[in-house]
């Protein structure tokens, strides 16, 4: 649900986005998902926190990889 968030879902045949892009959405998804231990999560959120603008922070992408 994360991954979906940050990048949104766009409909092929309509180019009409089914979901928008949210960030506050995607952090949280990530960041549950990282509590619980998951790799893959902990790999999105840390490149999450290197990648995203709005949220760079390289002290907690460095705490998730």
């Amino acid at each position: 649900m994360g991954y979906l968030y940050e990048n949104g879902l766009e409909d092929e045949e309509t180019s009409r986005m089914i979901i928008e892009p949210n960030y506050d959405k995607a952090l949280s998804y990530y960041s549950k998902a990282a509590d619980k231990n998951f790799p893959r999560a902990l790999n999105n959120l840390a490149t999450f926190y290197f990648s995203n603008e709005k949220y760079k922070d390289e002290i907690k992408c460095l705490r998730y990889l």
